[in-house]
């Protein structure tokens, strides 16, 4: 039996354990509570505290994982539809919205027939099933595993794949739908098809330079015959991306990092020179965000690779913007 001093000494540490672990405490205060069960059990062994103090190695003893952490259900939801729906059954709803605005285009554009129009239907509707297959299983690996912070360290990468078809749009190059637009379509059919295709991601690529051109202005103080010719220059050295996709600015920002001094000193003086290759330099495109481009279908038709790629697979950042 303890003395009738660790007898107290055990009983006061024991109600301290016992109040800490209410509803009302939080995560640490649980902790503090378990660490004052474990003094209480020493306590009464007879171990003695400077021993009982001593720090575990970390090699030896393993912290065990934060108990308390979980994420809800509609953080999952949220990070595969980028805000646009936020159930399955509303994303769903997106998706056939936007498959028939594609399919409203390819229309307009290459005056389809019936059976024609059937086809890419029924081929845009297995790629959205095909891709509502691939959600489903996610999400059953996600409810079984939110809980288990390790775990959910290694899930990120594997839901990537599926934000980028998102993002980027599920009826582009390698989707069901464009592969039968191909077979499908006349050869004049096809040629209406990709000049529309090209104009349209002309435009888009013209409208990110727009807003780079806007923010560059804030520093460059560009007097319009300067902001004119800048433009100009601009666009004669860009090549559209091979698909619109949440890297758009990434390829274009690229493209304007290229081109020679020789080409911008007749346009912009020496401090503005200056200001525009230090705003560029960080576009510099290694050797693996080159291959992720290219993987991705993003790189344009025609655009050289850096001449000594350096090693790496460095993922851009999404543009903020695409996920609106």
């Amino acid at each position: 039996m303890p003395s009738p001093v660790l007898h107290r000494r055990l009983r006061l540490l024991t109600l301290v354990a016992m109040s800490l672990t209410w509803p009302r405490w939080d995560a640490a205060d649980r902790l503090c509570a378990q660490q004052i069960q474990v003094r209480a059990f020493q306590i009464q062994q007879g171990v003695d505290s400077d021993v009982a103090d001593e720090e575990p190695d970390d090699a030896e003893n393993p912290r065990p994982q934060e108990q308390n952490f979980f994420i809800e259900e509609a953080n999952f939801e949220n990070w595969i539809w980028q805000g646009a729906a936020t159930t399955v059954d509303a994303g769903r709803d997106r998706l056939q919205t936007l498959l028939d605005i594609e399919l409203s285009d390819v229309s307009r554009t290459c005056q389809l027939d019936d059976a024609q129009r059937k086809k890419l239907l029924l081929a845009g509707r297995l790629d959205i099933q095909r891709f509502l297959d691939r959600y489903q299983r996610l999400r059953r690996k996600f409810l079984k595993i939110r809980s288990d912070q390790n775990a959910m360290n290694a899930f990120w990468g594997e839901m990537s794949p599926l934000q980028q078809e998102i993002q980027g749009g599920l009826f582009g190059n390698g989707s069901l739908f464009r592969g039968v637009i191909s077979k499908t379509l006349s050869a004049e059919q096809n040629q209406q098809f990709e000049a529309a295709s090209l104009e349209r991601r002309m435009y888009r690529m013209r409208a990110k330079l727009e807003l780079l051109l806007v923010a560059a202005d804030e520093g460059l103080a560009l007097r319009a015959e300067q902001r004119d010719r800048l433009q100009e220059l601009c666009q004669a050295n860009l090549k559209p991306p091979r698909r619109s996709s949440p890297y758009d600015t990434h390829v274009v920002m690229y493209q304007l990092s290229r081109i020679p001094d020789d080409q911008l000193s007749p346009i912009l003086n020496a401090p503005q020179l200056k200001f525009w290759k230090g705003s560029m330099a960080q576009f510099g495109i290694n050797g693996g965000m080159v291959n992720f481009l290219k993987s991705n279908g993003v790189w344009p038709d025609g655009l050289d690779a850096p001449e000594e790629p350096q090693p790496g697979v460095d993922q851009p950042a999404a543009d903020p913007q695409e996920s609106r």
